[in-house]
């Protein structure tokens, strides 16, 4: 069995997620802890989202399942129900690179939401980018 550049970083990354998270519940002092368990869970989030950049159908699955979530998103914070005429506009907003003007005053909150959402959906098609060109070219 040959062992591919690929499969040697999947496992490098998680090895180093195991050490994380025997150095979160094992530090004493806090910031170290407070740092240990933060990286744990941004290694888990990782490879939830992309298997470490490894996995091209993973990251796109992660997309789409977020997408699904910004189709649902102007119902729960404007309360718009998914009939009304406008809800496709609603929907356009909250998507990154797309400027949609309407006839009411939109909320702090939405604009608080709406610039999460955005930063989420770029980067997750920054890591679909990344696992497509990882996989093409190993």
């Amino acid at each position: 069995m040959k062992l591919l550049a690929s499969d040697w970083h999947f496992l490098e990354k998680e090895m180093l997620k195991s050490k994380l998270k025997a150095d979160c519940s094992s530090s004493r002092d806090w910031k170290a802890r407070v740092n240990t368990c933060f990286m744990f869970g941004v290694m888990k989030i990782y490879r939830i989202c992309s298997g470490y950049g490894e996995s091209p159908g993973r990251a796109l699955v992660s997309l789409i399942f977020l997408m699904m979530l910004i189709l649902f998103l102007p119902r729960l914070v404007n309360d718009i129900s998914i009939w009304d005429a406008n809800y496709p506009k609603y929907f356009a907003w909250y998507l990154p690179l797309l400027k949609v003007e309407f006839d009411i005053p939109v909320s702090g909150w939405a604009y608080v939401i709406k610039y999460f959402v955005v930063t989420l959906v770029a980067a997750q098609t920054a890591l679909l980018g990344f696992a497509l060109r990882n996989k093409l070219r190993r």
